[in-house]
């Protein structure tokens, strides 16, 4: 089977959204779900932080391209 590259801003969104998940249902389980005044903006932050990550990630792979197709 043929690997592929990791998508980094689709894991970073999974992972983000997942840990929200995670941390309503235990919240709900105790009785004090988290305050949506602080969880939105820090879920709005790391969905940046995945994006910017993805185009560092697609920048380098794109140096990496262009670099073995030079002759030398």
């Amino acid at each position: 089977m043929k690997r592929h590259p990791v998508e980094v801003l689709s894991l970073g969104s999974g992972l983000s959204f997942l840990l929200f998940a995670l941390a309503y249902i235990i919240g709900a389980a105790v009785g004090a779900p988290p305050n949506g005044l602080i969880t939105l903006p820090v879920l709005v932050v790391a969905l940046g932080a995945s994006g910017l990550a993805a185009l560092v990630v697609s920048q380098q792979r794109a140096g990496a391209d262009t670099a073995t197709d030079l002759p030398g």
